[in-house]
């Protein structure tokens, strides 16, 4: 009756409307189905078949008769999945009362619409606290995209700058990482004031690429939002000196008034990048200096990263997600 991807829509269609879910992990693609109705109905049901179940779900989930109006439940329950299914663009809202964060520990955060309605709220992990050559959040893009496939799809990412930066340690700067499951291979997005201070570079790398490419920007230049799209096998890097509207959602074309590309060397399928549905996102700052002191806090106004002298605070990433065959 569901397939796989149909149970991940079913599932974000509850999560988005507050239901609180059971374990999932382990089950058949049908006992999840089950299990995700009768969670959001509110009547669990035994002694019955899957679909007689199901079937009953949908009347609980809208009130209804099972006798009579199974249908006006069923098209509450399609309607939420389509919603759910064209959510494909989200605000991650990385404000919090999380303050000074401890290396490799979690920190709560939501993900809101476009209209900054909340969806649900999820984590990430943070990285880099201590001695190290980057001041990370990372989090799950399958935990923010139910149907996300790495080895299919692709990512667009703005991050916003709060207010002006300090590029305080001269090699340092915004980064923004999609990374595989093991870390072995990602797209990289990465600006920073050069070692000696005389310019400000926003570059786009690859796993794989010849090399990453890199635009100068002016030893004095500002970058108030930065990003750009991560497919299997190019990366696009801009960033832009002008602050988007607070809490508008914003494309990777909107941030790269200065831009720069990397694609990989050997363009067959064997030479793309091996991603999956376990893939992590990564946004903060990098070191082209070696490793430095980092520190990241949370507070209402987003997340502070420091690393060295820099400093950076990020309240909002726009995350795009499009969907591959």
């Amino acid at each position: 009756m569901f397939d796989q991807d149909q149970v991940a829509l079913l599932k974000a269609a509850a999560l988005s409307r507050g239901v609180t879910l059971p374990p999932l992990t382990g089950l058949d693609v049908q006992s999840q189905a089950v299990r995700i109705v009768e969670s959001w109905g509110g009547t669990t049901r035994s002694g019955i078949d899957y679909n007689s179940r199901i079937v009953l779900g949908f009347a609980d989930i809208a009130g209804a008769n099972p006798e009579g109006q199974v249908n006006d439940s069923i098209r509450t329950l399609l309607t939420a999945i389509a919603d759910a299914q064209a959510r494909r663009s989200i605000t991650v809202d990385l404000a919090g009362s999380g303050g000074a964060i401890e290396n490799n520990a979690p920190i709560a955060i939501t993900l809101r619409d476009e209209g900054l309605q909340t969806i649900r709220s999820t984590s990430a992990v943070v990285s880099g606290v201590g001695s190290s050559a980057v001041a990370l959040a990372l989090l799950g893009l399958d935990d923010v995209f139910e149907t996300y496939d790495g080895s299919k799809d692709s990512v667009g990412v703005v991050a916003t700058i709060a207010s002006a930066m300090t590029f305080g340690t001269n090699g340092t700067g915004p980064r923004l990482l999609r990374y595989r499951s093991d870390y072995a291979q990602n797209n990289d997005i990465f600006g920073f004031s050069l070692a000696d201070g005389t310019n400000r570079m926003i570059g786009a790398n690859i796993t794989g690429a010849s090399a990453g490419s890199y635009v100068t920007s002016g030893a004095s230049y500002s970058p108030r939002a930065y990003g750009g799209l991560f497919t299997r096998g190019l990366t696009t890097a801009g960033w832009t000196d002008t602050a988007p509207a607070v809490g508008e959602q914003q494309s990777p074309t909107q941030v790269q008034s200065r831009r720069a590309s990397a694609v990989v060397a050997t363009q067959t399928d064997a030479g793309l990048l091996s991603l999956g549905t376990g893939d992590v996102l990564a946004v903060g700052l990098g070191s082209i200096v070696g490793a430095l002191t980092g520190a990241v806090t949370q507070d209402a106004s987003g997340l502070t990263f420091a690393l060295g002298s820099t400093t950076m605070t990020c309240r909002y990433l726009y995350l795009h997600h499009i969907k591959g065959s």
